[in-house]
C-alpha cells in the first residue's frame, strides 16, 4: 500500500490484494507472490516532471472494467489526471454499485473522473489560475449516456449519478473519445502485457531506474 501511492503500475494490484488483508486466502497469497516477482524485476521507478508550456487545461482519462471482481461482480474505476504531460493523480477504486452493463460501469467511471477533475479545477482556481476540464474515455456507450439528458433506457440507474449530464450540458466540462491504446487509465482495468505497461507508464511520466535513490534512508547495522 505504501508503494502503490506513488506507483501507477501496481495501484490496481495492491487494491485487490488489500481486500484480503483481514482474511487472507491461498489465492491472495498467490496474487501477492506475483506482485513480488514483478517488483523484483522493477524495484524502482520515478515520476519525472519537466518544464512545459502552460496549457490551461486539465485532462482526466477514465476507464472501467465490467464486473471484474469474481466474488462481488463489482467493477473497477481507474482515473488518470493530467496537466499537459504531467500526471497529477492516478486512482483505482472498486465501484460501490453493481453495474448491469459495461456502458453503465463506464458512466460510474466518468462520474468519478468528472468529480475528481472539478476538484482539481477548484484547486487551480484557489491559486488564481483558470483551467478548463476535458474528460477522455475509450468507451462510446458511456460517452453517449453522459452527454444526453435523463436515464433513457437505464431506468435502474440511481439519479445521484445523473448530475454529470448537466455538467456537460452547461459546458463546465467536455468529453471526447480516444483509442484504447492512448488511454493511460487502461493500466488498472485489465491484465496488460509488459509492453503495454511500459507504454502507459511512459505516458504517466514514469521511468525505470537502477539502484537506490540518494535520498533513501540507510539501514543501520
Amino acid at each position: 500500500n505504501y508503494l502503490a501511492q506513488d506507483r501507477a503500475d501496481i495501484r490496481s494490484a495492491c487494491k485487490e490484494i488489500a481486500r484480503f488483508m483481514q482474511t487472507p486466502t491461498a489465492i491472495a497469497i498467490d496474487m501477492l507472490k506475483k506482485l513480488g516477482r514483478y517488483l523484483a524485476g522493477k524495484p524502482r521507478v520515478a515520476r519525472r516532471f519537466f518544464q512545459q508550456p502552460w496549457t490551461g487545461r486539465i485532462i482526466v482519462q477514465v476507464d472501467s472494467d465490467f464486473a471484474g471482481c469474481p466474488v462481488t461482480r463489482k467493477s473497477t474505476t481507474v482515473t488518470a489526471t493530467f496537466n499537459g504531460h504531467h500526471n497529477l493523480d492516478f486512482t483505482s477504486n472498486l465501484q460501490a454499485t453493481e453495474a448491469l452493463s459495461s456502458g453503465e460501469a463506464e458512466v460510474y467511471a466518468s462520474v468519478k473522473g468528472t468529480s475528481s477533475g472539478l476538484g482539481t479545477v477548484s484547486i487551480f482556481a484557489d491559486m488564481g489560475l483558470t483551467v478548463s476540464l476535458e474528460l477522455e474515455a475509450d468507451a462510446t456507450a458511456g460517452k453517449g449516456i453522459v452527454q444526453r439528458l435523463g436515464a433513457g433506457r437505464l431506468k435502474h440507474m440511481e439519479t445521484q449519478y445523473l448530475w454529470i449530464q448537466r455538467v456537460f450540458y452547461i459546458k463546465r466540462a467536455t468529453i471526447r473519445k480516444i483509442p484504447r491504446a492512448d488511454n493511460a487509465s487502461d493500466l488498472g482495468t485489465h491484465a496488460c502485457t509488459a509492453g503495454e505497461i511500459d507504454d502507459h507508464m511512459r505516458t504517466l511520466g514514469y521511468v525505470t531506474l537502477a539502484g537506490y535513490s540518494k535520498l533513501a534512508l540507510k539501514a543501520a547495522l
